[in-house]
């Protein structure tokens, strides 16, 4: 795997400064997508994208997975993380004051967001997501999780998430539990998913993380143990940016008016 470009300060504002690669990163940072539905979103040929593309991914910006389903399809995502490493170097270049600012947020509101995980079985990824972001937000986030075609939840998915919530509550449900529920995100974590659910009704905004199925990992019990691991720390990562996206829209609709959802230390870069 080739190691990312290694850019200075001014390479990172220089790369930014162009609209389509800046709408391209604005995109893919919501919700992950292959060169076609990229180039419906956004309104550029594929070739136009191609080209463009190209000096993202060698600054290690954008990240590529083959999909799930067998089909030819290759998501491509926003590497926030990476997006966020250089942007703050680059600030901080500039001047210290520029990332380390406090942010000061507002406490719970009575209308908490509503968010709901979709996978195929409901049997580890999603069933990862909603505990972490139930964790992560303190509990003001409403968030639930169900499959396509649910199963059981899996042994190693209960290990993983001791530590966050009380496993023996873990249920694996049918995404008609939810029809004719109301959520502001619906975020599948798994191509099959994907597929089966493109629309949600009732969804506010419909996104897709293009997640890797630790239960198809096959080999030793540590092997599926690094597995797991990874997906924790891989859904971690995006929920992290997703709650910030969440208070700043949150920030917006207020006006001032002193309601929001209060999250702790979420824009730390030491994260949780």
């Amino acid at each position: 795997m080739e190691t990312p470009l290694s850019l200075a300060p001014l390479a990172t504002i220089t790369l930014l400064a162009n609209g389509l690669r800046w709408n391209i990163l604005k995109t893919l940072a919501q919700s992950d997508m292959p060169l076609g539905a990229l180039s419906d979103a956004l309104g550029f040929p594929p070739d136009v994208l191609r080209a463009a593309l190209v000096p993202l991914r060698e600054a290690g910006l954008i990240l590529e997975r083959q999909s799930d389903t067998g089909a030819d399809e290759i998501f491509l995502r926003t590497d926030l993380q990476r997006l966020r490493d250089l942007y703050m170097t680059a600030g901080a270049d500039m001047h210290p004051a520029v990332v380390d600012a406090t942010i000061d947020l507002e406490p719970p509101s009575e209308q908490r967001p509503r968010i709901l995980f979709l996978c195929t079985r409901n049997s580890a990824r999603s069933q990862i997501a909603e505990a972490l972001l139930r964790t992560l937000s303190k509990g003001t986030i409403d968030v639930m999780s169900a499959g396509a075609q649910p199963g059981d939840v899996h042994p190693m998915t209960k290990q993983v998430l001791a530590p966050y919530t009380d496993v023996e509550q873990l249920r694996a449900k049918p995404v008609s539990t939810f029809t004719g529920q109301a959520f502001d995100y619906v975020i599948t974590v798994c191509d099959k998913a994907r597929e089966v659910c493109p629309t949600f009704p009732g969804a506010t905004q419909m996104l897709h993380w293009s997640t890797p199925d630790p239960v198809a990992v096959e080999g030793t019990i540590a092997t599926k143990q690094r597995a797991f691991n990874a997906t924790i720390t891989e859904l971690t990562n995006r929920i992290r940016y997703l709650l910030i996206f969440i208070e700043r829209d949150q920030s917006a609709a207020r006006a001032g008016a002193g309601a929001g959802i209060y999250i702790h230390d979420v824009v730390s870069s030491r994260g949780f």
